[in-house]
């Protein structure tokens, strides 16, 4: 980061260099109606910081795109629940709104349609839910939801770096070099709408200590 909390010059024709590459790997296009391609963006560190930098996921998803992606999956439950994601990621971690108005808002409307759980709520309920966040990112902020992804993702990589703050005071408290800690990961997401028997995770090539090459799962999620 430089003066002001901005990115430095050219960093962001760097990403979009690389972000064509995932396009070309992934035969899909970030931003693209017909087959969208997603982005998390999420910090990286030499050194486990557990929870001192923030994680947005499922950028590249606006209005459009989420139509699109619900075709493509089969899914529309399953294409809003990652957009209404998004829009408490961004406005909590971007926007800096408290999350206690998503909550509030969530939880209300589990209340009245008698849900129990986050997964029970329909493909109606979570396009209900997603206008909502959208109305209260607009409220509060005073601007719209960027639908444009590329502003998205500058926006979201400003706020993870923002977080180094949090992160240099865990370095200093555990006496980490703070030249060693801190980065920004920008990672294509893969979709899995094969319910219980999907999960998420980190592919790791080399190992961490030697450099050797290997091929293994960290951090998996189900």
């Amino acid at each position: 980061m430089i003066g002001g909390n901005r990115l430095p010059e050219g960093l962001m024709e760097e990403v979009v260099s690389a972000i064509r590459d995932f396009e070309l790997l992934r035969a899909q296009g970030f931003g693209d109606s017909e087959s969208p391609l997603l982005v998390s963006v999420c910090s990286g560190s030499m050194s486990s910081t557990p929870e001192m930098m923030d994680t947005i996921l499922y950028i590249g998803l606006n209005d459009e795109t989420v139509r699109e992606l619900s075709v493509i999956n089969g899914n529309q439950r399953l294409a809003y629940d990652c957009y209404r994601q998004l829009l408490q990621m961004f406005g909590r971690i971007v926007c800096n709104i408290d999350n206690n108005y998503f909550e509030w808002e969530l939880q209300t409307l589990k209340k009245k349609l008698r849900c129990k759980t986050d997964s029970e709520l329909s493909e109606s309920a979570l396009i209900e839910l997603c206008i909502t966040y959208k109305k209260i990112i607009r409220k509060m902020m005073g601007t719209p939801f960027p639908e444009n992804v590329y502003d998205q993702l500058g926006m979201a990589i400003e706020a993870v770096f923002r977080s180094w703050k949090r992160n240099f005071v865990y370095s200093s408290m555990h006496r980490l070099s703070a030249d060693r800690v801190g980065a920004v990961k920008i990672q294509p997401i893969v979709l899995d709408d094969s319910g219980s028997t999907g999960g998420n995770g980190v592919l790791i090539t080399r190992d961490s200590f030697t450099g050797e090459k290997c091929y293994k799962l960290a951090e998996t999620a189900p």
